[in-house]
């Protein structure tokens, strides 16, 4: 068991004595709790945190899929031209010489420009 010597100024020495006087218990026992409450706040308030921070942004849940998703997502991506025109609402004509015909003539045969 260690043994520890310290230095209390004055208000904190009140503070140990009236804490020992309350509870019946000795200097040590006093620290020891204090010491076990303390450290038991830091480890709760660092995994607290964390939980606040998730709950106040809304980012909170869990998720299914392949375990290397993250690292691999690419390969579960489906780029088929099928799936992308599903996938994409449709506004406007749906024939491409439509698309084309509703264009301005300025534009026609252009890329349009890259906005910055």
């Amino acid at each position: 068991m260690a043994r520890i010597n310290a230095r209390l100024d004055a208000s904190l020495a009140r503070k140990l004595d009236d804490i020992r006087r309350r509870t019946g218990q000795t200097t040590t026992a006093v620290l020891v709790t204090a010491i076990e409450q303390y450290h038991q706040r830091l480890d709760q308030d660092g995994r607290s945190r964390a939980q606040e921070l998730f709950a106040e942004t809304g980012f909170v849940g869990c998720a299914a899929g392949p375990r290397d998703l993250a690292a691999e997502y690419k390969s579960y991506l489906d780029f088929s031209k099928d799936h992308v025109r599903e996938a994409m609402p449709t506004h406007g004509p749906e024939d491409a010489s439509e698309r084309q015909a509703a264009r301005p003539a300025s534009s026609r045969g252009r890329r349009p420009r890259a906005s910055r």
